[in-house]
């Protein structure tokens, strides 16, 4: 073993499996792959739950029929995945906070709508959004009752630094904007302000599934504590 996944700084394994290149068309792990993308498509799985809205017209209110819709994912800023998200050659400057980062949203993409999601814990530990005056100018923030696989079905496209639902997006079919180094960036998969050097390979989305979901983790059933995969915590969530 090597360096932690999302340290940045460092080599992990799970670059030496990403720098292995895109896999063949007819190898059994894409294969897997195609099939785990699917599941949790059809399943909308993800990290973050809870994933139905409790009022379905919530969403609505924060529409635009005129405008196209992204969402700026908020982060807690003592994350480890920030803290060892950035890179030691940045092409295009470290974003060091939530309101740095619905602000560069809005200057990339001045046709779209910015809705800005707050992390859980951000409202739970400090009891409110802690965005500056220029970002809350800048942007619309979703209330928590919101579940962010609701947003994703309505975004064109994601703003994150390093969170995982950068990857989700792509998983789900929307474009995802990642303006640090989360292990998933300078793949080539998705569009990235900075550069990880030792990542030489370009792959493609079944690729990094497979290495990312398929590969590296290890799993622990959710129901009885013993070693298992993939599909069956995937399984076990449907």
């Amino acid at each position: 073993s090597s360096g932690i996944y999302y340290d940045v700084n460092k080599h992990s394994d799970i670059e030496t499996l990403l720098n292995m290149g895109p896999l063949k068309e007819k190898d059994p792990l894409r294969l897997k792959a195609e099939a785990g993308i699917t599941m949790m498509q059809a399943g909308h799985l993800s990290k973050y739950y809870p994933l139905t809205l409790a009022d379905d017209n919530l969403l609505e209110n924060y529409l635009d029929e005129n405008k196209k819709h992204l969402v700026v994912i908020g982060q807690m800023e003592k994350d480890a995945s920030i803290k060892y998200g950035r890179g030691s050659k940045i092409t295009k400057g470290f974003i060091s906070s939530n309101s740095k980062t619905v602000l560069a949203a809005a200057k990339k993409f001045p046709e779209h709508k910015i809705l800005y999601r707050p992390h859980p814990d951000e409202i739970r530990s400090k009891g409110k959004i802690t965005l500056n005056f220029a970002a809350k100018t800048a942007c619309e923030i979703l209330p928590l009752e919101i579940p962010l696989e609701a947003t994703l079905e309505i975004a064109d496209t994601t703003v994150v630094r390093t969170s995982l639902v950068g990857l989700e997006a792509k998983i789900n079919g929307v474009h995802s904007t990642v303006l640090n180094s989360p292990f998933y960036a300078s793949w080539g998969v998705t569009d990235d302000y900075e550069v990880c050097e030792r990542r030489k390979e370009k792959v493609d989305l079944e690729t990094l599934f497979a290495r990312s979901y398929l590969d590296y983790p290890k799993y622990i059933h959710p129901g009885g504590d013993t070693p298992c995969d993939f599909f069956d915590v995937a399984s076990y969530f449907i």
